[in-house]
C-alpha cells in the first residue's frame, strides 16, 4: 500500500501524511499523540517533521512503500545512525530508561550535543522505552 508524507512548506510546522484508514494503528503506533493530529476536515494526519523518519520507518517496517513530496532525503535519513533503537532493543525498557537518562546529559543541544543524535534517541525511546 502506498503512503504519501508531504512536507509544508513552513520549517518545523506539521507534515501531512496522507494515509490509509486501514494503518490509522500504524501512525498511533509510531507517533507520540502529542505529535500527531486528525485534520477531520481534509481527512489527512498532520504530524510533527521530527516525526517523519519515524513513522516512515514504521510503515516500511509493516511493508508499505512510503512516497516523500517536498521531504527531503537527508531530513529522513537517521543521519547519526540506529544506534538509539538499537540500544532499546537490547536493553529493554527498563535499562534503556536508564541510559536514555545518561546520554541526556552529553547529548542534548543545550549541552553541546548533536540536534540530530537527541531526536534519534527521542524517537527510539518513543518507539521502544515503553516497559511491556
Amino acid at each position: 500500500m502506498d503512503v504519501l508524507i508531504v512536507r509544508s512548506g513552513v520549517p518545523g510546522a506539521a507534515a501531512v501524511v496522507h494515509l490509509p484508514f486501514e494503518l490509522r494503528e500504524v501512525i498511533k503506533a509510531a507517533v507520540p499523540s502529542h505529535r500527531r493530529t486528525w485534520d477531520a476536515k481534509d481527512k489527512v494526519w498532520r504530524i510533527h517533521e521530527e516525526w517523519i523518519p519515524v513513522l516512515r520507518r514504521a510503515l516500511e517496517d509493516a511493508g508499505h512503500r512510503v512516497r516523500l513530496d517536498g521531504v527531503r532525503e537527508e531530513h529522513t535519513a537517521a543521519s547519526v545512525g540506529d544506534w538509539p533503537a538499537a540500544m532499546y532493543r537490547d536493553l529493554g525498557a527498563e535499562l534503556g530508561g536508564r541510559a536514555f537518562k545518561a546520554l541526556l546529559l552529553v547529548l542534548h543541544p543545550d549541552r553541546g550535543g548533536s540536534l540530530a543524535a537527541m531526536q534519534a534517541l527521542n524517537a527510539a525511546r518513543a518507539l521502544y522505552g515503553k516497559p511491556p
